[in-house]
């Protein structure tokens, strides 16, 4: 299924205001193991963490063998095309940011008002399809403690998608709290 980015973050919208486990959803016929060099957006909340929360899964991603876009390259990349993060994405400015970047793969990281809940997706920078969205929750406590609570269990997402390879089923496949 293809969905232009701007129905993309509608999605990671959406899935913030849901409840639940953890729970990882492939879209059909996507591998997010493909995607190696990855552009970490800064995530949205309302304690103005976003940035360092980005920083650190960036970080992580980086230690996990993934080749991931420096942040600084892509606040650059963004003000020169007067991008706002919190926006829609349009096929020709995911060509501008994957031209600057070399961006295979955007992630996008949303937290609700409370942080009680992350909802995280993954979008190809080609045409902006979803490769995964995620809903992620603590596994301790009831709201997320701190930016390095969010950017651990954010991170628990990847070996997941990196080891699970297409959907093996003619849906979505979906995984509550991936190991």
């Amino acid at each position: 299924m293809k969905a232009p980015a701007g129905l993309a973050l509608l999605s990671l919208i959406l899935l913030a205001c849901a409840t639940g486990r953890t729970r990882v959803e492939v879209e059909l016929g996507m591998d997010p193991a493909r995607y190696r060099r990855v552009a970490v957006l800064p995530f949205t909340d309302r304690r103005g963490q976003g940035w360092l929360i980005s920083a650190k899964v960036n970080k992580g991603l980086f230690e996990r063998d993934y080749n991931t876009v420096d942040l600084h390259q892509i606040e650059s990349v963004f003000k020169s095309l007067k991008l706002d993060y919190s926006s829609g994405l349009g096929i020709h400015s995911l060509a501008e940011i994957r031209h600057a970047t070399l961006a295979e793969a955007l992630v996008f990281g949303a937290l609700d008002s409370e942080w009680r809940e992350a909802s995280v997706i993954m979008i190809e920078a080609e045409m902006g399809d979803v490769v995964f969205t995620a809903k992620v929750r603590p596994r301790r406590g009831r709201a997320f403690t701190s930016i390095d609570q969010v950017a651990e269990e954010t991170l628990r997402l990847f070996p997941w998608v990196a080891q699970s390879g297409p959907p093996k089923t003619g849906a979505a496949a979906a995984l509550a709290e991936p190991e």
